[in-house]
């Protein structure tokens, strides 16, 4: 999209269908929704609205650029393509959160992929789990890919480096597939808390943390993969977990 708006000159971009105009448009607007730091999408923006009366300026809080995205989206035409489920959606972020984050304490095995970790954070910060705690190996919390995919949520908990699993509380609880692992469905998660503790990509849990934990964990898979990612993983448990609450 990017490459092809820098293609759309003036007498291009009036050519198109008033629809077009405002998807593009409002395409641009969620861009800048997701990422206040997208200066393409602003320049952009700003360029192709003004190239024609009736566009408004683009806002700079995020409920503005909500209601914006929303009424440009909304005054298209509906056609075959188009989901009907704007007015279902919820896209404002909370400006306050009364929600205490649960008792429990998250560490990641040498976690590798930044992208991954994230995903992790902004599942952790939406499910208000607790807190996170990195082993050695894992990628910084200041990794600019980190900020990519946890979007501002990074800046919402609390999260430490270099973590050592024996400072944790207990239960360990490790979400891997094992012979004696618990169904994720049916395990009891304490209410008191403890320690989730998830593996690296490629191996998993390392033996030696496997060998001191309480419980085993799993997701029951019935496919010919033995395995999720580990964002996507996390995600299911998290959701359980809070649930259980």
């Amino acid at each position: 999209m990017k490459n092809d708006l820098r293609q759309l000159g003036k007498y291009q971009f009036l050519a198109l269908h008033s629809g077009a105009k405002k998807r593009i448009l409002a395409k641009l607007v969620r861009r800048v929704y997701l990422n206040a730091s997208d200066s393409d999408a602003v320049e952009h923006y700003f360029r192709l609205s003004s190239y024609e009366n009736g566009f408004p300026t683009l806002p700079t809080e995020p409920e503005g650029l909500s209601h914006l995205y929303h009424s440009l989206m909304e005054s298209v035409k509906p056609d075959e393509e188009t989901p009907q489920l704007l007015p279902q959606i919820r896209r404002l972020d909370h400006k306050e959160k009364q929600t205490p984050f649960l008792p429990y304490s998250i560490y990641l095995d040498q976690i590798r992929s930044a992208y991954n970790l994230g995903s992790i954070i902004r599942t952790l910060e939406a499910f208000r789990l607790g807190t996170l705690h990195l082993s050695p190996y894992c990628p910084s919390k200041e990794h600019k890919e980190i900020a990519k995919t946890a979007l501002g949520a990074q800046h919402h908990i609390q999260i430490f480096e270099n973590a050592r699993l024996e400072d944790l509380p207990r239960p360990w609880i490790a979400l891997e597939t094992g012979n004696n692992a618990h169904n994720y469905a049916s395990f009891p998660f304490p209410q008191s808390g403890g320690t989730l503790i998830f593996g690296n990509e490629e191996f998993g849990i390392s033996n030696s943390i496997l060998s001191q934990a309480d419980f085993l964990v799993e997701i029951p898979l019935q496919g010919m993969k033995n395995s999720l990612n580990v964002a996507n993983a996390f995600s299911i448990i998290a959701s359980r977990v809070r649930g259980s609450f």
